[in-house]
């Protein structure tokens, strides 16, 4: 499995061609778009706020359930490696639980 960086570009470059690479090489990959994740997490909870004035999020909470919904995935794909491209925008919370599964991890910073 391959989470993709939490921008869409620069080293959006990097991870499709790891992608590619491990395609043509004959493993099954699949693709966790943190970026879109992040994209969508951040408008959902922009709307949320504009709806429910009360609603005070944490500055990070988009940054929290996009990281979690990457290791959903990861859960459900069980990969034999995870590779993260630029992990710097993934919450410390989902490395502690790929830890927690005992998969591999492959971060390229």
């Amino acid at each position: 499995m391959i989470l993709y960086p939490g921008n869409s570009v620069s080293t959006y470059d990097v991870a499709s061609g790891y992608e590619k690479a491990l395609k043509q090489l004959g493993h099954s990959v699949r693709v966790f778009n943190f970026h879109n994740s992040l994209a969508f997490y951040q408008k959902a909870i922009d709307y949320w706020e504009q709806e429910n004035g009360e609603f005070c999020p944490d500055k990070n909470a988009f940054v929290v359930l996009a990281s979690e919904r990457a290791i959903v995935e990861v859960v459900d794909f069980v990969p034999d490696v995870v590779v993260i491209v630029s992990g710097f925008a993934l919450h410390r919370r989902a490395y502690e639980l790929l830890h927690r599964l005992a998969l591999p991890i492959a971060l390229l910073l």
